[in-house]
């Protein structure tokens, strides 16, 4: 495969504060063959005028406008206009090196493969990094060196389109919470091949106080998280094709050197763990709450996403 193109699929919402600093890390990127896909979910502040000032230098940068639907809804709209090779989906409060497409998508043209994977910096997560470019195929291997029971952010990766459109494969509409867990773990099960890219790093950024992340609870009370169908289907997904039992086991390869538990109304626990390599971290986790509610014959579900921050 020569000179791939990549799609970027930038969904964005009310991101005025951070919107440039992503865009100038994409637009100003050493690989030129980009598809720039700007999905605006229905923004009300000065979002459109940042993106539209980048449009009118920049001709590979397409506009996206819908009603405000969600983070999964925006990315499958994006997906659905994308014409790359492969697929980034790119979060509007983070930013990438300058030189991270170059060094994807040379590990696209080495490898040809379905997923390739690259290295996340971020102050208090401890992500793999990816020093040279790797193929794997075996699925504990796949889920082992990714560590996606750990990681589960879609950001991490790029996409080969034709695979995601030959297996079906998009994000749970209307889910707010959790739509990466999903997504991540469907295509890491159905790719064929696996690739790292070598030293491809992408800026996982916490310190904006307006992500959905950090409003989830908000958003919450008032919007439904996707639909309870689709996530029993993935809850059965992981136990029909054992990647739960592969998640637990890779996950006990790491064990508790000294705990400190913390029980609150979140449920929440705080430990220090010793990894396999040597490396020790501080986790606080806390618990997903899965809520049924039984009203007028109507099933409501209520997902809390999980919480996990590692600090050094």
């Amino acid at each position: 495969m020569k000179d791939v193109k990549i799609s970027v699929v930038i969904p964005v919402y009310n991101v005025e504060h951070v919107l440039t600093r992503c865009l100038e890390h994409v637009v100003h990127n050493t690989y030129k063959n980009l598809e720039i896909i700007i999905v605006d979910d229905g923004s009300v502040d000065k979002t459109s005028d940042i993106y539209s000032r980048y449009a009118k230098q920049d001709k590979r940068i397409k506009i996206i406008k819908q009603k405000n639907s969600g983070p999964a809804t925006a990315r499958n709209t994006g997906l659905k206009a994308a014409t790359g090779d492969y697929v980034h989906f790119c979060d509007s409060d983070d930013y990438v090196n300058l030189d991270y497409y170059e060094r994807m998508a040379d590990a696209a043209q080495t490898t040809n493969a379905d997923v390739i994977c690259g290295s996340v910096e971020e102050q208090y997560y401890t992500f793999p990094q990816y020093h040279a470019v790797k193929l794997y195929t075996d699925l504990r291997d796949k889920i082992s060196v990714t560590r996606v029971y750990d990681f589960c952010f879609i950001w991490r990766y790029i996409y080969n389109r034709k695979f995601l459109k030959d297996n079906h494969l998009e994000f749970p509409a209307g889910m707010y919470a959790s739509e990466d867990n999903v997504f991540a773990d469907y295509t890491i099960y159905y790719a064929r091949t696996v690739a790292t890219a070598s030293d491809a790093v992408y800026h996982y950024v916490l310190d904006n106080p307006q992500s959905l992340s950090k409003n989830m609870k908000t958003i919450l009370k008032t919007k439904k998280n996707g639909s309870a169908k689709d996530y029993d289907k993935y809850l059965r997904f992981l136990v029909d094709t054992g990647m739960d039992k592969i998640k637990k086991d890779l996950q006990d390869n790491g064990y508790v050197v000294k705990t400190t538990k913390a029980c609150t109304f979140r449920r929440c626990f705080a430990y220090t763990v010793q990894y396999m390599d040597g490396s020790k971290k501080l986790v606080i986790f806390g618990i997903p709450v899965f809520y049924r509610k039984v009203t007028q014959r109507k099933i409501k579900y209520y997902l809390f996403g999980m919480h996990l921050w590692y600090v050094k």
